[in-house]
């Protein structure tokens, strides 16, 4: 039963076996989109410049600070991006409703905004309203399941299910103290994830571990680390890697080791590339009439300094860092995957795919879901299908600043802006190192 039909909830309603809406139901099936707003000119207004450096040409996150229009790169991978979604979300619709793609994607051109109308098409079964649905001896999902049979497993072995959720960050799983848009929401610790990854290998019942992630990425060194644990637990155990709405960059790394990958169709993943930058307040300065003082001690004592930006030398710098992660990182997944470093750098250079054409390049084994991957657990870890599994979890730090700490917000500003590659912060924390 549907009241508000978009494309995400007739997605999800177009896998039953009846769908039902009412006569006025909102329905706004017209296809995806994708939109980029650039600063850079708007930066310059304000006497702001960001530099970044990039490996390689498909890394486009920050673009929209650096550039007025979209780059070649980018265009070609969302141009790609968007086909691969909106084909599968298609394709998928056709098969559920018996439907053909070209009579789906007409249904959408057309613009259909009518319950009848859509009845017409075969996009729904029914025009009805609730009330009508339910029959009189209808009963709640509570009062169902108190009639559902109770199962023990007859196997004592379970399977291990460890989530990786929000930006990869060093030290332990915390969550933003603020509600700031982009600064907020959980950020993944290595010290966290790697605990519970050392807590499901010491588990004499657990035969086999899921590793769940949904992550855009983040520090390329937390990344690493909960890398090696990940080959270190294999070495014991079988793991199946599964991401959920985006695995990318940090967020793939950590899965490059799994013995096998699941991803959804629509999962956005890939981006094996590197990211470094700083914001350049050196025009700020000059139009607020402040005169930056700077002392240092060695060569690259200013290099993240934003009162200018890098020079030659210091770019360098950047670069062969730069490189250097993306090497470790081009060298880790041609291991995982067992593909060739030419390979992996020719389908990573920054860029993002979609779970199915990640399965098509290599970078996953399947496409499906948590069940899917909890499925081949159990076949790996030779368990019987239905095994048990247990969520491993760690409790989450949470960064509360407080009135006798005056330095505590200038830490948590300095995690947030370092580890997560943000873009507004004081004068110590304005320099980014590498994210993956």
């Amino acid at each position: 039963m549907l009241s508000h039909v978009d494309s995400a909830s007739y997605y999800v309603a177009s896998a039953a076996e009846t769908v039902v809406v009412p006569e006025s139901a909102d329905i706004w099936l017209h296809g995806m989109a994708v939109s980029t707003v650039f600063f850079r000119d708007t930066l310059a207004k304000l006497g702001l410049r960001f530099e970044k450096l990039a490996i390689a040409e498909y890394k486009n996150a920050f673009d929209e600070l650096v550039r007025q229009e979209m780059s070649q790169p980018q265009r070609e991978q969302l141009e790609a991006l968007l086909e691969s979604m909106f084909s599968s979300w298609v394709e998928d619709v056709a098969q559920s409703r018996h439907l053909s793609a070209e009579a789906v994607r007409a249904a959408v051109d057309e613009g259909v905004t009518s319950a009848t109308r859509a009845r017409e098409l075969g996009l729904i079964d029914r025009v009805a309203y609730e009330d009508e649905v339910l029959e009189e001896k209808a009963v709640t999902l509570d009062e169902a399941a108190q009639s559902l049979p109770v199962t023990t497993p007859m196997s004592r072995k379970r399977v291990a299910v460890v989530s990786l959720l929000g930006g990869i960050i060093v030290g332990q799983s915390r969550r933003s103290p603020t509600p700031v848009p982009v600064v907020g929401g959980v950020m993944a610790g290595s010290e966290t994830i790697i605990r519970c990854l050392r807590a499901a290998a010491e588990d004499d019942s657990t035969a086999a571990v899921v590793l769940h992630v949904d992550s855009g990425g983040g520090s390329a060194l937390a990344s690493d680390l909960i890398w090696r644990e990940v080959a270190r637990l294999r070495a014991k155990k079988p793991v199946v890697g599964v991401m959920e709405g985006v695995a990318a960059s940090g967020g793939y790394y950590v899965l490059a080791g799994c013995n096998r990958i699941v991803a959804a169709p629509q999962t956005i993943t890939g981006s094996i590339g590197v990211l470094t930058g700083k914001l350049v307040l050196e025009g700020a300065y000059e139009k607020l009439g402040a005169n930056p003082q700077l002392l240092s001690r060695g060569k690259f004592g200013l290099l993240f300094n934003p009162a200018h930006g890098f020079s030659t030398e210091e770019r360098a710098l950047m670069e062969r860092y730069g490189r250097e992660v993306y090497e470790r990182f081009v060298a880790r997944v041609a291991e995982g995957r067992s593909l060739t470093r030419e390979r992996v750098d020719e389908i990573g250079r920054g860029r993002v795919w979609t779970g199915r054409d990640a399965l098509t390049v290599g970078l996953v084994d399947e496409l499906g879901d948590v069940e899917t991957a909890v499925d081949r657990a159990c076949e790996l870890g030779g368990l019987a299908a239905g095994a048990p599994t247990w969520n491993v979890r760690a409790p989450a730090q949470m960064l509360l600043p407080t009135r006798n700490d005056p330095t505590t917000w200038q830490r948590t500003l300095g995690v947030l802006l370092e580890e997560r590659a943000l873009l507004l912060a004081p004068p110590w924390a304005l320099g980014f190192s590498a994210t993956a």
